[in-house]
């Protein structure tokens, strides 16, 4: 699902300007980070339970990312 999800954004990014689409990204990353703050514990517990921590951790999934595009600036 996630694969499928990420070639439909990446399919419309190709309509928006790199520069636009840089600062897309960044204010999508501090909103989902600023929405993190606020959960609740009882919701962060029970993530961290069910072992899906990297929804919490978007830093690591976003390294992932910023990873791929070094590469492909290679």
């Amino acid at each position: 699902m996630a694969d499928a999800v990420n070639e439909a954004v990446r399919s419309l990014s190709v309509a928006i300007p790199p520069k636009a689409r840089a600062a897309l990204a960044q204010a999508a990353a501090e909103a989902i980070d600023h929405a993190l703050e606020g959960i609740a514990p009882e919701l962060e517990a029970a993530i961290e339970a069910a072992g899906r921590v990297r929804i919490l951790r978007r830093s690591e999934h976003r390294r992932e990312h910023l990873d791929q595009i070094e590469r492909a600036l290679r």
